[in-house]
């Protein structure tokens, strides 16, 4: 959900909003639950790549701890 995608959709949002569709809360919502998906597995992919390519610590509680604090941060930084 990149800043410019909005703008894109303001005037189809407020055409839809004036007609009493949905709120603009609804809208929002739905659309971040419809890219968390693709928030979640491209990071995730990301990690089992590089964690072991580049050699970190081998243990697997830190490899999760690495990977929930990159899922964690991973949907708020595309916004």
């Amino acid at each position: 959900m990149a800043i410019f995608t909005f703008p894109d959709e303001r005037r189809m949002l407020m055409k839809e909003r004036a007609s009493g569709m949905y709120r603009l809360s609804s809208y929002f919502m739905v659309y971040t639950t419809a890219d968390l998906p693709m928030d979640l597995v491209l990071p995730t992919i990301f990690m089992i790549k590089t964690y072991w390519m580049g050699r970190l610590s081998p243990f697997a509680f830190r490899f999760f701890i690495t990977l929930v604090s990159i899922l964690f941060f991973s949907p708020p930084s595309r916004t």
